[in-house]
């Protein structure tokens, strides 16, 4: 039997056919009149012994969605199914198997359907590497380097690579776009090896991923497509803000992928003045960060440690298994620093900077936030800097989420010179926290202590360990 509450499900099961009856019974006229509107947009689709979508209402469609969730529970896959895809296919087992089923259904019956279910959606995972554009250093050489399992080429050498998949793809996409066009009677189209123009699609993707240094490649284990490229983007990003975490400052604001990015590194700005006399002007972000000869050296030799425990992490991503809590608050923090030094808004900087340190340090389903934020971060980053003395250090992280409530609760926005005294020390007590941070989870993790109340523990033995 698949392991679902049965009574809860026939419940849902039974309201959205009442539902659809209620609905199927409505004259037009009645249908037409109904309220609200939207009641009319939620529909079971079309199948073939019904051609047109059942209408089952906003409630009905509510209970659609609860249905997935209760047979989502205790699937084992649940973390690699695309939720939407899910709750398509879940409303064609009802309306295909279930209200048009012609006989009376038990919990065998249903058993078997949610099975079949299981089957369908586990047809559609695929295991895909993805490709994803990036900036990150300037220097082409080393021309490749990896960070766990994301590795980077330069896109010049990357669609060298890919020359001979590129021109089969090509004439895949020339062959199946003709068959089509001899079917309508039009000509048909010719490929560039014999003198045609290249495919529009091959165009613009050629062209996007040109307008970057880098590509970053990444393999995702058996997924939902759109879920595989939602992980290959988070371990991509990861990879980037592990990299910045490493090189810190303005070099960490300007490596991005190449999709989502706060601000883009090449813009183009168009005024005008009172008299309508336009003007263009146009700015370069630059496309790589200047690293120096020999930077992979330096990055391979003093942070070795601090990539290959990133890395495993990051394996964790790719390969889809579920990561322990505290290693789920590291990435957390970590994108949350990655959109941060990206930011250039700093009342939103800052939130974001003190969103990364919450991930990091506060248990407890938030609570005293503006006790545990400043001891727990103090205790994490005692001693980085000798000549920053412990007192010092934890009331500056207090005066920073004190500026960080005053920006999303007070009345005004600080003045610049405090938001950019929050923006740098921001900046400093996340990049710190997640270098002790990175050391601290790899501790606890040996010692098999990886949940949240874990972490909290460790913080107040910390605590009273390191009191001055």
């Amino acid at each position: 039997m698949y392991p679902i509450d049965y009574e809860a499900a026939w419940g849902h099961i039974q309201f959205i056919a009442n539902e659809a009856v209620r609905f199927a019974k409505m004259p037009a006229a009645e249908l037409l009149k109904h309220e609200p509107k939207f009641d009319l947009m939620h529909t079971l689709p079309a199948v073939a012994r019904r051609e047109w979508p059942t209408i089952i209402g906003a409630e009905a469609d509510s209970r659609v969605v609860d249905l997935c969730d209760l047979y989502l529970a205790q699937n084992e896959n649940r973390d690699r199914y695309d939720r939407d895809v899910v709750i398509r296919e879940m409303k064609s087992v009802l309306i295909d198997d279930v209200l048009l089923a012609g006989s009376d259904l038990d919990d065998n019956d249903l058993s078997e359907l949610l099975q079949s279910l299981t089957a369908t959606l586990d047809s559609q995972r695929h295991s895909l590497t993805h490709h994803i554009p990036c900036i990150t250093v300037l220097e082409t050489d080393p021309s490749r380097f990896e960070i766990g399992p994301v590795v980077f080429k330069l896109t010049t050498q990357f669609l060298a690579e890919k020359a001979g998949a590129i021109t089969a793809w090509e004439k895949q996409h020339v062959e199946k776009t003709n068959a089509v066009r001899v079917q309508r009677g039009m000509e048909p189209l010719k490929a560039r090896s014999e003198g045609g123009d290249i495919s529009p699609y091959l165009r613009a993707n050629s062209e996007f991923f040109s307008a970057f240094p880098w590509v970053a490649s990444v393999g995702i284990g058996p997924c939902h497509p759109g879920v595989s490229r939602e992980r290959a983007i988070s371990a991509v990003q990861s990879a980037i803000d592990l990299l910045s975490v490493a090189t810190r400052g303005e070099r960490g604001r300007r490596m991005r992928i190449g999709y989502g990015a706060i601000e883009p590194s090449e813009k183009a700005w168009l005024s005008e003045t009172r008299e309508g006399t336009l003007l263009f002007s146009h700015s370069s972000g630059g496309h790589g960060v200047a690293m120096g000869d020999g930077w992979i050296d330096v990055i391979q030799s003093k942070w070795k440690w601090f990539f290959i425990i990133g890395g495993n992490l990051l394996q964790s991503v790719s390969s889809s298994s579920r990561s322990a809590p505290i290693w789920t608050r590291y990435l957390e923090g970590l994108r949350w620093y990655g959109e941060a030094i990206r930011d250039t808004h700093l009342p939103s900087q800052i939130a974001k900077y003190s969103a990364c340190m919450e991930r990091l340090v506060i248990t407890g389903k938030g609570k005293s936030v503006s006790k545990k934020l400043p001891f727990r971060m103090g205790v994490l980053l005692k001693g980085m800097n000798p000549e920053y003395p412990h007192d010092e250090l934890e009331a500056d992280i207090a005066r920073f989420y004190g500026l960080r409530c005053e920006i999303m609760h007070g009345d005004d926005i600080p003045d610049a010179k405090r938001l950019q005294w929050g923006a740098m020390y921001g900046d400093y007590f996340c990049a710190n926290g997640l270098i002790r941070c990175m050391d601290l989870f790899h501790y606890l993790t040996t010692k098999e202590r990886t949940t949240d109340v874990d972490l909290g523990e460790a913080f107040d033995k910390l605590g009273r360990s390191k009191k001055p």
